[in-house]
């Protein structure tokens, strides 16, 4: 499953979203953009990565999550968690499935309530000083070729949820892995309202148990206080089983946000029966 959503294709997307920074880092510079045309998308990518590691985020959040998991329209999963998260990426989950006994652990899915970049990784966006470049000594040059074949394309502006987004696109050559496909970004404050990840299915497959599956998660986001979460996330995917073609729907809805400043410590460390990597 996505660990991360901005950040888990390569740190936005791991469970689905976390991995967005680290798969935008790898690609090639943006052009500069034409005077009077659209921004350019990687420019709004990259600003928007930016804003995140810039933006304020709180130590501990405290959210209960809801899913539903329907087979061609029937449900086939139900569920309900009391999430404790923390800054560095540690979780601590009361799932009802497992008669909520904590279990702790940084596999989130579909992953974590906000968007990379996460942690101490998120020094690498924020830009230097001019006085730390006059003391870094030149150790080499660096030019990339864009290992990860991800290309960006700025649709145009358009309206969601009572704000002016532009809507950029990415496509990639490594369709076999976790990427970032869609990002809506706000037009005047570099916001990431909505953004489409791809990631690995959250459910075994009897037709083909040892491989996982790619689908598409979009990952929803809203304002609570100062801080932006994640609200929403579906996917679905159909496959093929039993000579017949069947649909897999999921989604997860966030809410009941809190954000302490301190929790005992013992919240993230006691011995559990449950404990996960």
């Amino acid at each position: 499953m996505m660990r991360r959503w901005l950040a888990r294709s390569a740190s936005l997307c791991k469970p689905a979203y976390g991995a967005l920074a680290a798969v935008v880092f790898g690609c090639l510079l943006a052009p500069a953009a034409r005077a009077g045309a659209l921004p350019n998308c990687w420019d709004l990518a990259y600003g928007a990565i930016r804003h995140r590691a810039t933006a304020p985020h709180p130590p501990f959040i405290l959210y209960d999550e809801t899913l539903l998991i329907e087979d061609d329209g029937s449900p086939l999963l139900q569920s309900r968690r009391s999430v404790a998260y923390r800054d560095d990426g540690l979780a601590r989950i009361l799932d009802d499935r497992f008669m909520n006994r904590p279990i702790i652990t940084r596999s989130m899915e579909p992953g974590p309530p906000e968007l990379g970049p996460y942690g101490d990784r998120r020094s690498a966006w924020l830009p230097l000083q001019q006085a730390d470049y006059n003391t870094l000594p030149l150790i080499g040059e660096v030019r990339s070729k864009n290992p990860s074949g991800l290309s960006c394309t700025n649709d145009g502006s358009q309206r969601y949820k009572d704000h002016d987004v532009y809507r950029i696109t990415f496509t990639t050559t490594h369709t076999d892995k976790p990427s970032v496909r869609e990002m809506l970004v706000d037009a005047r404050t570099l916001e990431i309202w909505k953004v489409i990840l791809s990631g690995y299915l959250p459910v075994g497959l009897r037709s083909d148990p040892r491989n996982a599956a790619l689908t598409d998660f979009e990952v929803e986001m809203a304002q609570v206080g100062i801080y932006l979460v994640v609200s929403h996330v579906t996917w679905k995917y159909r496959y093929y089983e039993y000579s017949q073609y069947s649909d897999l729907f999921g989604e997860y809805y966030y809410s009941g946000f809190e954000f302490p400043s301190e929790l005992p410590r013992a919240y993230f460390t006691e011995s559990v029966a449950l404990k996960a990597p």
